[in-house]
């Protein structure tokens, strides 16, 4: 996630707009309180918000669910998790926690994914050529694409020439491992 450092010392101001997880955009959060953010290059970012229910805004607060996207304003895509009810008799609140987009990717599984091995089933080899980091010109011997491919909704972005043109990247052999986890 590439994020504006001035941009985040403004968050309370910033508008968050509910989404459904496809990213269909739902409509604005009306005053979302306590807006607190933490960000990060690795692991992904975090901000938490609190949302009072009320009768205007009765429909977006139930729409505050686990795993939609909130698009927070010019800073980029969060995933909700669970938010946590409270309740003093008169009022309801839901205090949310949402991670960066990229929090995506520790749900999702490589399984079986050999790289520059001899195992049975590797991809890449002396005889075939070995997979690099990053080679968008041969994506079958590229380590980002190989793995991205599985995840249409993913590409690969900008990628610095030092790690795009690194050709050893060493021999992977994973039987099971989040996506989010291989690739940092």
């Amino acid at each position: 996630m590439l994020i504006n450092m001035q941009q985040l010392k403004d968050l309370h101001l910033k508008k968050f707009y509910l989404a459904d997880p496809d990213r269909t955009l739902l409509g604005v959060l009306p005053d979302p309180a306590e807006k607190h953010g933490t960000f990060r290059l690795t692991p992904y970012s975090e901000i938490t918000f609190s949302l009072e229910r009320t009768a205007e805004n009765a429909a977006m607060y139930d729409g505050l669910t686990k795993l939609q996207k909130i698009l927070v304003e010019d800073i980029g895509w969060f995933i909700l998790e669970e938010p946590d009810v409270f309740s003093d008799g008169r009022t309801e609140t839901k205090r949310c926690t949402m991670y960066s987009e990229e929090y995506e990717l520790t749900g999702r599984m490589l399984r079986h994914f050999y790289l520059n091995t001899n195992d049975p089933g590797s991809i890449g080899s002396a005889k075939d050529g070995f997979v690099t980091f990053c080679d968008a010109e041969h994506p079958s011997l590229s380590a980002l694409h190989l793995v991205l491919e599985k995840f249409p909704d993913w590409t690969v972005g900008y990628i610095h020439p030092l790690l795009a043109n690194r050709k050893a990247i060493g021999a992977f052999s994973v039987d099971e491992q989040d996506v989010y986890s291989f690739l940092t």
